[in-house]
């Protein structure tokens, strides 16, 4: 008989026959993914309940979610809520042979459960006042559960966003009201609203519908300078929402006086004027580094500058300020002798917007606050004066209301003072005219 097998260190023990025991969240995760099943487990605590018994319907979701797995169907949970049923991609209900909808759903109503259809003029404040309370329901869940609030904003508010164009437009206002609601209230972000700016939703006014009502419900929870910081975030340019055909400065300014929003009209007038102000500020500034300006150069300049004023309704003391300082930046003031010589080829860009008096008088003011606050140029500010004066881009009239009432605060004393001789000649002439 041959001598059993000795058991050496590197042996290992065999567990074969023996049963382990998955752990639960293993189990949980690696189960099936049904939200059919789950839909019909939670329709089954909501059925029961009155849809306008909104405290017992918040009191149900959230015992349910101690047994229904709320963060693995999270989405299905969310349009459950929002529209009735789960979705499919598209937006489409999931139909499979049951066609029953949760009688607690953002879009539904009193009316609408009944069967009879909602009147498309109902009163905002009151579908308002509605959406409020079954919003409400929502917040108390994600208070109770608070790992819902993720996936709410990141998957759940920009694929509904995406859907709108399947409801009616009535339907779509409940929705936009409490997407307002629950980002106007921390719920979540704006992130979602960028799903506006999709073709299919734009190109018959149903972003901008949808917009248009978001602002209104928000700006009843928060301020415009709120919702100004939220639209900057949200959007590269809000005006992406109108239909191509309607994408310019005036017809955005026209849609939201008419429904009521001119707030949101000038808001997006400041902001616009300002980035166009950038922008040509940039534009200028780069072509005043070429060493002349050659005729070529002024004319094309020139249609530059006066196209962004026109199409941008820039007053012509920006574009004055924008022309000038754009024109200094390109000096050296500490060794160039010629300077004086390249500022008077660039007169012709500044004379279409100085032949007002009060424009001449600006573009002395602008002058004088660039010379204050660049140093260097203090000293050549009767020099620059001079040779405005001398090419008519300042007046003897816009030179006297500037010397004697005009000037600005900045350095006020020294600058009247350096001009005084010029202002004493100017009037002595002025004088001589009237007395002849």
């Amino acid at each position: 008989m041959s001598a059993p097998t000795p058991v050496t260190g590197n042996t290992k023990p065999s567990l074969t026959g023996v049963r382990i025991k998955q752990r639960k969240g293993v189990a949980k995760a690696t189960a099936k993914f049904e939200p059919e099943v789950f839909r019909d487990a939670l329709l089954s605590h909501l059925l029961p309940i009155p849809p306008t018994q909104y405290d017992l319907i918040a009191t149900k979701l959230i015992t349910a979610g101690s047994t229904l797995e709320f963060l693995k169907y999270s989405d299905a949970l969310f349009e459950i809520v929002f529209v009735g049923g789960i979705l499919q991609p598209g937006g489409s209900y999931v139909e499979d042979g049951k066609t029953e909808r949760s009688p607690f759903a953002i879009i539904g109503g009193k009316d609408e459960i009944e069967g009879t259809a909602v009147a498309e003029g109902a009163d905002q404040k009151d579908i308002l006042a509605e959406v409020t309370q079954k919003v409400e329901v929502m917040k108390k869940v994600i208070q109770r559960y608070k790992y819902l609030q993720k996936p709410l904003e990141q998957n759940v508010l920009p694929a509904l966003l995406q859907y709108i164009i399947k409801w009616t437009p009535l339907q779509r206002e409940k929705v936009a009201d409490a997407a307002a609601m629950l980002i106007a209230q921390g719920f979540a972000t704006g992130e979602c609203l960028l799903a506006l700016t999709k073709d299919h939703l734009v190109k018959d006014s149903i972003s901008l519908s949808f917009l248009t009502h978001f602002i209104r419900a928000y700006l009843t929870f928060q301020n415009m300078e709120h919702l100004s910081r939220l639209l900057r975030s949200s959007f590269k340019d809000i005006i992406l929402v109108f239909p191509q055909s309607k994408r310019t400065r005036a017809a955005l300014d026209a849609h939201f006086k008419a429904e009521g929003l001119p707030q949101v009209a000038e808001w997006y007038g400041k902001r616009q004027t300002v980035l166009v102000k950038e922008e040509l500020t940039r534009w200028m500034t780069q072509a005043c580094e070429e060493d002349e300006f050659t005729e070529e150069w002024v004319e094309n300049a020139l249609g530059h500058v006066a196209t962004q004023q026109v199409e941008n309704s820039l007053p012509t003391s920006d574009v004055l300020s924008i022309s000038w300082n754009a024109l200094m930046a390109s000096f050296d003031w500490a060794g160039r002798s010629d300077q004086f010589a390249k500022i008077k080829t660039f007169f012709p860009v500044l004379a279409p917007f100085a032949k007002k008096p009060l424009e001449q008088v600006n573009l002395l003011q602008i002058v004088q606050v660039y010379c204050y606050d660049e140093q260097k140029a203090m000293k050549s500010f009767p020099s620059l004066v001079r040779i405005l004066w001398e090419a008519d881009l300042v007046s003897d009239n816009a030179l006297i209301y500037w010397f004697d009432k005009g000037a600005k605060p900045q350095g006020k004393e020294y600058f009247v003072k350096s001009v005084q001789a010029l202002y004493d000649h100017v009037t002595e002439e002025s004088d001589d005219e009237e007395d002849e």
